[in-house]
């Protein structure tokens, strides 16, 4: 679909003028790529391949204009799939696992509350609906993810309406530490409150086995900090546990695989961004992903929704959007950037 919509707005690629962007993605890429070469099969090096062709591809986003028609498809088409096949303890859908299913409503969400920009019921209304799939989902972590969402976005797009750039990075840093505390001592009693809370069979399985698997991936940075190879992190935990799992934890699975520098270079564009965003959808959308992260893995740059959200939105909300019900794909040939706003037309 990127690759279409590229072909349609008839511009080849021109890269963001965004050294963060560049920067952070290729101390990512190459050396997972490298590492996965070396150490990986088949499926490291399509991580690769197609990490490659999405670097290269989101910055269209920004370049080719999309409008509120492009944005209603997107949101319906999504939509459509998330119609629960049954609903007991937890929702039965399309995507088989709910976590994997919350995932796809959280993403879904972000392009309902594009289509509704500037429209404070219609936002609402959407965070209220895509609150209570995720709820059905049971998903812990994506259902705090929303929460979070929904606090930080509006705070910052309807009360103090600026972007609080500086305010996400000692927050982030802040959660960490959290995590932290959470996954080795808990000595905040912080699990305490969460399965307090927990509305779901999930109550009484606490950290689901993270914290074992945290020890487990950080033995495996510790022997080889220059990854594993992308997608070997399963086969690598496999045969220090014993077990083909994942490590439940993106900046985990990141370090596994690609190495310390890859982390580090996934990092530099998170924070860049930050930074740099004036977005309070965007910033306030990854965020909570990010904080997401620490309880589920993903592979930054692959093929995954969840993956694309992590970087699609540094490059497609409400200041690159047009206003409008036109089927057609623009092409801009000038330097507009995401960060500072563009008039509707």
């Amino acid at each position: 679909i990127m690759a279409l919509i590229l072909v349609l707005g008839k511009s080849i690629y021109l890269p963001p003028n965004r050294w963060w962007y560049h920067l952070g993605c290729l101390l990512f890429l190459i050396p997972a790529g490298v590492v996965s070469f070396k150490y990986g099969n088949s499926l490291s090096y399509a991580y690769v391949g197609f990490g490659v062709l999405n670097f290269l591809l989101y910055p269209a986003f920004e370049r080719v204009k999309m409008t509120d028609l492009h944005l209603l498809i997107i949101f319906i088409g999504l939509s459509v799939t998330l119609i629960p096949l049954g609903v007991g303890r937890r929702v039965a859908s399309i995507y088989d696992n709910p976590n994997n299913y919350s995932a796809v409503v959280f993403a879904t969400m972000y392009f309902g509350m594009l289509l509704f920009r500037k429209k404070l019921m219609g936002q609402l209304a959407v965070l209220a609906l895509f609150t209570f799939l995720i709820y059905l989902g049971a998903s812990r972590s994506m259902l705090g993810a929303i929460l979070l969402f929904g606090l930080l976005y509006f705070s910052q797009a309807w009360v103090i309406k600026r972007t609080i750039r500086y305010g996400m990075l000692i927050a982030f840093a802040v959660s960490s530490f959290g995590y932290y505390s959470l996954i080795t001592s808990d000595e905040y009693k912080i699990l305490s409150v969460i399965k307090a809370n927990t509305p779901s069979d999930k109550k009484e399985r606490g950290l689901s086995h993270r914290d074992e698997l945290y020890e487990y991936s950080l033995e495996l940075v510790r022997r080889k900090p220059y990854g594993y190879g992308l997608g070997m992190s399963k086969d690598a935990l496999k045969r220090l546990s014993g077990e083909s799992v994942s490590p439940h934890n993106t900046y985990l699975k990141i370090a596994v695989e690609g190495g310390v520098i890859a982390l580090a270079g996934f990092l530099v564009l998170i924070c860049g961004f930050w930074l740099s965003s004036s977005s309070p959808l965007a910033s306030s959308f990854i965020f909570s992903l990010m904080l997401r992260g620490f309880f589920e893995s993903s592979t930054p740059l692959s093929v995954s929704l969840i993956s694309g959200m992590l970087i699609i939105p540094m490059f497609l909300n409400e200041h690159t959007v047009i206003k409008g019900y036109r089927f057609s794909v623009f092409s801009s040939g000038s330097k507009s950037s995401s960060l500072s706003p563009e008039p509707e037309t």
